[in-house]
């Protein structure tokens, strides 16, 4: 029963990884054998999961009611309502309260679920992506492996705030470049009383080598017409009065160290805080993805490569222990 239950719930969960996201990545779809690949890796996290759980001490019968619950759960909501394991939501709407609002949607009651719901879903959350870094670089997989590494990223720095409650991304810094940028036009608002505001932030960021490159990749001239509009509208419209305030308050910003956090870097870049600013919903983002048109799409994912290239995982800098000869007093 237990093998028919993980079965049906691998299968929903590897059908909405595959489906479409907020936007087309690219054009490739998953083919047949990558299908199977894909619901192999989320049955492997889902028998993780109920190996952890029974050590822990919960038994068999109440492991296959709560994952046959949570497959009615992934099953049965309509796709644009999914609670979706790929999000680029605010963060002010972590997963976990999406899942409880979608399983009180269907008449489910997550707090009698016979083993915590939170538990469940954070455990499956937390362990997908490891079995995902686990196979999707296979070099005998190449579609499987852009269709899945594309969104991986996307899922770390969803579990970020997922089980993290946004603490381990929180300490995730801004470089101290990414700090001068944004201090000028901060300084400069506070000097003239004027509120500081997303476009000021874009602007600043857009005026950046990495951040201008990467718009004018995206399209044409587009960092100078991006830079030339934002100049307009400042210039031009009233703000407010100006309000001091920190960094770690914005939404983009916590975004950004979520993106920085997923990737293993060890502080926030332009482009990542640029993704940060791409990914969060506002009005500055609404009104350039309209602009811009399927150009806000390619600009996107290029700022998501583009980061992830010129990324370098933070580790332990130099040689800790000797090599072959080598002694340890």
């Amino acid at each position: 029963m237990m093998e028919l239950v993980v079965t049906k719930l691998a299968g929903s969960l590897a059908k909405e990884l595959a489906g479409p996201a907020r936007r087309k990545l690219t054009d490739l779809a998953l083919g047949e054998r990558d299908s199977r690949a894909l619901e192999d890796v989320c049955r492997g996290a889902l028998w993780r999961a109920v190996y952890e759980m029974e050590d822990d001490g919960v038994g068999r019968a109440e492991l296959e009611h709560t994952l046959g619950l949570l497959e009615r759960l992934v099953a049965d909501v309509a796709p644009a309502d999914i609670p979706s394991l790929i999000t680029t939501e605010s963060p002010d709407a972590p997963t976990l309260a999406r899942w409880r609002r979608h399983a009180r949607e269907l008449g489910l009651d997550p707090e009698t679920f016979p083993v915590p719901f939170d538990t469940v879903v954070a455990r499956t959350l937390r362990l997908i992506p490891e079995e995902l870094t686990r196979v999707a670089g296979r070099p005998d997989n190449p579609l499987f492996g852009q269709v899945v590494l594309a969104r991986l990223e996307q899922l770390g720095a969803n579990l970020a705030a997922v089980s993290m409650h946004d603490g381990l991304s929180r300490l995730v810094p801004l470089s101290a470049g990414l700090r001068e940028v944004l201090s000028h036009p901060y300084e400069a608002c506070r000097a003239s009383g004027r509120a500081f505001v997303t476009p000021d932030l874009l602007l600043a960021l857009a005026s950046t080598e990495p951040v201008g490159s990467c718009l004018a990749a995206a399209s044409p001239g587009l960092d100078a017409r991006l830079v030339a509009q934002l100049r307009e509208y400042l210039t031009t419209t009233d703000t407010g009065p100006f309000q001091p305030f920190d960094w770690d308050e914005r939404a983009d910003v916590l975004r950004a160290r979520q993106l920085a956090w997923a990737a293993q870097v060890p502080a926030v870049t332009g482009l990542f805080m640029l993704r940060g600013v791409l990914d969060t919903p506002s009005n500055t983002r609404r009104q350039l993805a309209a602009w811009l048109g399927p150009v806000f799409d390619r600009l996107c994912d290029l700022a998501r490569t583009r980061s992830r290239a010129t990324a370098t995982p933070s580790g332990t800098p130099g040689l800790i222990f000797p090599g072959p000869g080598g002694a340890l007093d």
